[in-house]
């Protein structure tokens, strides 16, 4: 078989087209670097490994794009993991297929690096931001509801693409939304997020469709997972926020918002979607200042006469 016969085939295995999308936005580039002709039986561990060191030198970002801009830069290590896996995928469906020998495998030995499990700070929006971006977007229906709907809930872009009229449920404040794992769960938010999204009802044009979200103009299409992220991207530029701010900035300030207002970490993945190891993996990491503010606070204070805290100083 032909490494393009067994792609297409292999792409037909994947019920969402987002998914789908994301498959041969990584292994269509592969394949056309090996020779689409070319059998799979002779693809091997050396000419994936070489497509690994290629991934890891590269130094141009968005090239041929549809929506983002080429720019300079490498790679990032989630990336390279995310592409890997998916490389992975294809060659153990090949197996699967009776298509290759399990030995011939050329991805079964594919290194791959430990990730950070810890969300860094950077990749967190902090209060002053949120508040930025949802005065940005005050005065437009949509995508004030949909921010609001972000900050309450913490939900990923694809989230709130995929919900639907009959699943949300405002006089309860709550929604059902699809995360990840095509997993339901019950969201929550509060009374300024329903009115947010009851103006955005009352405004919504009426599209051929129940998703909850869609484009103002033309044919009222439902809005993309990609479309919401740039959607706050351009609000936050529009605030003045000098860094690029996505949806995920969002979900990452609401779990360390939900842990700042001592809310017990069970009920905080919950929200969050998370399992509780995951939750605590990513978000349970405080700072060098507060791990110190906490053993100042409560250090054992003895009955005993003790110096005044102007005595104490370095040597």
């Amino acid at each position: 078989m032909q490494l393009q016969d067994a792609l297409e085939q292999f792409l037909r295995h994947y019920n969402k087209p987002k998914t789908r999308y994301n498959a041969d936005g990584v292994l269509r580039p592969l394949i056309e670097w090996l020779g689409s002709t070319r059998d799979v039986e002779r693809v091997t561990a050396i000419d994936i490994h070489e497509w690994v060191a290629l991934m890891n030198e590269q130094s141009i970002l968005f090239k041929d794009h549809p929506a983002r801009p080429t720019r300079e830069g490498k790679l990032s290590a989630y990336t390279i993991h995310g592409r890997i896996k998916t490389i992975r995928s294809f060659f153990n469906w090949l197996v699967k297929m009776d298509v290759i020998e399990p030995n011939k495998n050329p991805a079964r030995n594919i290194a791959q690096k430990t990730l950070p499990r810890r969300i860094p700070e950077h990749r967190i929006a902090t209060d002053e931001e949120i508040h930025l971006i949802t005065m940005a977007a005050f005065g437009h229906a949509r995508n004030y509801a949909i921010i609001l709907f972000m900050r309450d809930i913490g939900c990923r872009a694809m989230e709130i693409a995929g919900l639907t009229l009959d699943k949300l449920y405002l006089s309860d404040y709550s929604a059902s939304v699809l995360g990840k794992g095509d997993i339901w769960r019950d969201s929550f938010f509060g009374e300024e997020c329903a009115l947010a999204l009851q103006e955005w009802l009352r405004r919504r044009p009426p599209a051929p469709h129940q998703y909850v979200f869609c484009a103002t103009r033309g044919a009222y299409n439902r809005l993309t997972a990609t479309a919401i992220s740039d959607m706050v991207e351009r609000a936050a530029i529009k605030a003045g926020i000098d860094r690029p701010i996505h949806s995920h900035h969002f979900r990452h300030w609401r779990a360390t918002n939900l842990i700042q207002q001592q809310v017990d970490i069970p009920t905080a993945a919950a929200a969050m979607g998370d399992t509780i190891q995951v939750f605590e993996s990513h978000y349970l990491h405080t700072t060098r200042q507060r791990v110190q503010d906490e053993i100042k606070r409560t250090a054992y204070k003895s009955r005993i006469p003790s110096y005044k805290s102007s005595e104490v100083e370095d040597r």
